[in-house]
This record gives structure tokens, C-alpha cells and sequence, in this order.
């Protein structure tokens, strides 16, 4: 995990990508979960507090992947998001995946965040901002090596069976993670080294290191500092 002087920086270039987001436009923005994403989730009190009320009034949250586990289950990325904001919560800009106790399946779920993704815009909303935590093997969001998931292309999809528990989860595919003005790519620690250079590396493929299919406008791989 990231030390606390990077996760403060981090933090402070969320609120500046918020601030100098065009005036009047909607700002969406994505966030992980893993050590430094919820380190980040847990600093947005400190964002929102830091920002006009007019900017952050215009932000909407949404997840990388989520866990399909019961709505109040500490296994989420959304955990107790509304706790975290305070009164800068507000549940039609916070949106989140279905839990196993709010619908029948995984599909389902899939389905739902879909319909809220394409709520706004043909093809989803444009992100601003998207964070992303790499894993040691490569994998990005629920999308892990040798996954069916790497090749689909609707907004976002179900995983039956993660290599990481819980094995139903609900991921947004490159389709819509591309879809980004900025990409901060999270890739801190010795555990990592190996899938920092799969990543960059000039042979490789996304299949094998699921990261490499990260082409947003502009990505930036923060690395320990």
C-alpha cells in the first residue's frame, strides 16, 4: 500500500481533477478498491471539503468492479461510502452495484449497473477521472488474465468465477474503463514489481497482463515514490 504522503497526493490530484473539470458538465469519476483505493475512498470526505459545493454537486461515483455479496457486507468497495461522505452523500450521484440480497443473481446485477451506466450516453458517461488498483498477476477492476471478460465489450459484465474470493462479482469491461480523461493506475509495492514490467514491457499481451488493455486518454502508473 501507498504511504500516507502519496495517498495525500493522490487525493490532492482527484480534488484538481474535479476542480478544473469544464463548468456545467457532469463529472464521473471511478474508483478501486484494494489497500490504496480504499485509503483514497476513505480520504473523499476530505475532497468534497476541499472543492466548491457547486463542482461537487456535479460529481457521480461509480466502481471499478464490485464484490456480489449483501449490501452491507465489509467484502464491498461501497462499504459504508455513505458514512465516509457524510453529508456530501447523496445516493443519485453514488452509484452502486446490487447486492446478493437486493437481486437474484450476479447477471442481474450486471444488468442494473448497465442500465445506470447507459442513463447517460449511448455508449455510458465520459469519466473524468478513473483509479485503478493493478494486481500482482496484472489484473485490473475483476478483469484477470485468461478471462473471458477481457474480450467482451458491454459497459460492464458478470464474473462467475474470480480467482480472487468472492468468486461472483460484477466488473466494468475496457469498453467503458477506456472511456477516461485521465487514468491513475495504482501499482505500489515489491509484489507488484513483476506486473509493473509485464505492463510496459515491449512483448506481452493483455490477455496475460489484463493491464495492458488500459488505453484511456492519458494513463498514469504511480509507482512508489
Amino acid at each position: 500500500m501507498a504511504n500516507v504522503d502519496t495517498i495525500n497526493l493522490i487525493l490532492e490530484r482527484v480534488a484538481g481533477a474535479l476542480d478544473t473539470a469544464p463548468p456545467d458538465s457532469l463529472i464521473h469519476v471511478v474508483l478501486t478498491g484494494g489497500e490504496t483505493g480504499t485509503a483514497i475512498t476513505k480520504g473523499l470526505w476530505d475532497v468534497a471539503a476541499a472543492i466548491d459545493p457547486s463542482v461537487w454537486s456535479r460529481v457521480h461515483l461509480w466502481w471499478g468492479d464490485e464484490r456480489f455479496v449483501p449490501r452491507d457486507s465489509p467484502d464491498r468497495n461501497d462499504y459504508r461510502i455513505s458514512n465516509i461522505l457524510g453529508s456530501y452523500y447523496s445516493p443519485n450521484r453514488v452509484h452502486r452495484v446490487l447486492g446478493s440480497d437486493e437481486c437474484d443473481n450476479v447477471q442481474d446485477a450486471a444488468a442494473d449497473y448497465t442500465k445506470q451506466l447507459l442513463a447517460f450516453g449511448f455508449h455510458g458517461p465520459q469519466f473524468r477521472l478513473v483509479l485503478l488498483s493493478l494486481g500482482p498477476d496484472g489484473h485490473v477492476a475483476s478483469l484477470f488474465p485468461y478471462s473471458e471478460q477481457l474480450s467482451q465489450t458491454e459497459p460492464c459484465v458478470p464474473v462467475l468465477n474470480s480467482p480472487k474470493p468472492p468468486p461472483e462479482r460484477v466488473t466494468l469491461t475496457f469498453e467503458m474503463l477506456n472511456r477516461s480523461e485521465l487514468t491513475l493506475l495504482f501499482a505500489f509495492g515489491d509484489s507488484k514489481s513483476d506486473a509493473r514490467h509485464r505492463l510496459t514491457s515491449a512483448k506481452g499481451t493483455v490477455t496475460e497482463t489484463p493491464g495492458r488493455g488500459l488505453k484511456p486518454s492519458h494513463l498514469e502508473v504511480l509507482e512508489d515514490l
